[in-house]
């Protein structure tokens, strides 16, 4: 009998992944895309489910319905650790597996250009207005050390749990080694802030480009989602299996995000805001969706 228990979870996994693919082959053939072929043999432990609306949990409904009134969900998905969704106007929403809401974006909202109002803790809409009076919240995060929020500009802030700002670290603008990194990968963008939080470094380039470096100075991620000149991830910064995979079973897409992960591995993200985990030997270990 457990033998039998353990093949039919595996067979529900296997469809689970072969659902998915069917829907992002079905997302290409839209935009004329030729489908590609993928490599499953990979551990289907980081696989995303994507929940049905009728079996979406009455907490994240009631959440949407007081909070986005105007809008509705158009996809639910459970990772290991949180709930990912996706309204029909582009706001996006993370969950705990708690159903406690912990991330809420709207920057690329249709309807809401905000965070509404009843979600941000009075405090920080305070000092939000008394600081930075002609300025929005569009996105906002509950973290280990309290709040982060991120302005229609930008400009992101950092607040314990009791909202009190915290400060920001050592500034790096002029780290010879952050310099010569930008100009050899990124020559035709500027440094526009290199802060350290914690024990990390925030740069921003002048074309919305962002690099997070370990305080030992190693680049951690590369972000050029939103970057105005460098919207792929410069090549030479990419391991060698990376771009083959890429090549091999996405030869229309590139790749805008790259992070190497702490333990050993790599998470990429394309510009189809498809989402690859490796292991450090580059094996597929996990496949995930940032529509969501």
């Amino acid at each position: 009998m457990k033998k039998q228990l353990i093949i039919a979870t595996l067979a529900a996994l296997a469809l689970i992944v072969t659902a998915c693919g069917k829907k992002l082959g079905a997302a290409n053939n839209d935009d004329a895309t030729p489908k590609t072929s993928i490599n499953q043999e990979w551990n289907v432990k980081g696989v995303a489910t994507v929940i049905d609306n009728k079996d979406i949990c009455p907490e994240i409904l009631k959440f949407v319905e007081i909070h986005f009134p105007k809008a509705s969900i158009s996809k639910c998905q459970k990772t290991e650790h949180l709930y990912k969704v996706s309204l029909n106007d582009k706001t996006s929403i993370e969950f705990s597996s708690k159903f406690e809401w912990t991330k809420v974006k709207c920057e690329n909202s249709t309807i809401y250009k905000t965070i509404p109002e009843s979600i941000v803790p009075k405090e920080i809409a305070a000092y939000v207005v008394e600081n930075y009076p002609h300025k929005s919240i569009v996105e906002v995060e509950k973290t280990a050390y309290g709040w982060e929020i991120e302005l229609d500009d930008s400009q992101e802030i950092r607040l314990d749990t009791t909202f009190n700002v915290l400060p920001e670290g050592k500034s790096y603008l002029n780290c010879p080694e952050i310099q010569s990194f930008v100009a050899t990968y990124f020559p035709k963008a500027k440094i526009r802030s290199a802060q350290q939080f914690e024990d990390e470094i925030e740069v921003k380039l002048t074309d919305n480009t962002e690099i997070d470096f370990y305080l030992n100075l190693d680049w951690k991620n590369i972000d050029c989602e939103d970057a105005l000149i460098y919207q792929i991830v410069p090549a030479e910064l990419v391991p060698e299996h990376i771009t083959s995979f890429v090549k091999k079973n996405y030869v229309h897409n590139h790749i805008e995000e790259i992070e190497r992960v702490p333990q050993g591995g790599w998470e990429i993200v394309l510009d189809n805001k498809m989402e690859f985990k490796f292991d450090s030997k580059y094996n597929l270990t996990g496949i995930d969706d940032k529509n969501l």
